[in-house]
């Protein structure tokens, strides 16, 4: 992996959705690092310098609206992409830049960082 490939956090209590995850975007050249919860995200946060992240809206700890507000208040300008099997309508989904609805593909990743201008390997 490249040490100069952006870093990107997933956070999600699902082991199997986290791990999946992060395989896609190794596969788009992107350094990943996992959280599973809203806790470990935070302090992961305030030690790494990530690109963007992808918090899912269920954890166990908190929930990823809470979450996303504790992480905006650590690094406003940290992207902030919400993945969740609800719908955007069924959330508070304002809070996240983008908001993915499970199952994510590697190209919703890589549509979705590019939005929020995480360079990809690709381009």
């Amino acid at each position: 992996m490249d040490t100069d490939a952006p870093h990107v956090l997933v956070v999600d209590d699902d082991p199997t959705a986290r791990d999946v995850a992060m395989r896609m975007l190794r596969r788009l050249g992107v350094q990943s690092a996992g959280a599973h919860d809203g806790e470990a995200a935070l302090q992961l946060v305030k030690s790494v310098p990530f690109a963007a992240v992808f918090l899912d809206w269920e954890l166990p700890d908190s929930p990823g609206s809470v979450v996303a507000q504790r992480l905006r208040e650590l690094k406003p300008e940290l992207p902030i992409i919400g993945l969740s099997g609800y719908s955007p309508e069924d959330t508070n989904s304002s809070i996240f830049d983008l908001y993915l609805t499970k199952p994510v593909t590697t190209s919703d990743f890589a549509r979705a960082l590019k939005r929020v201008h995480v360079p990809l390997k690709t381009d």
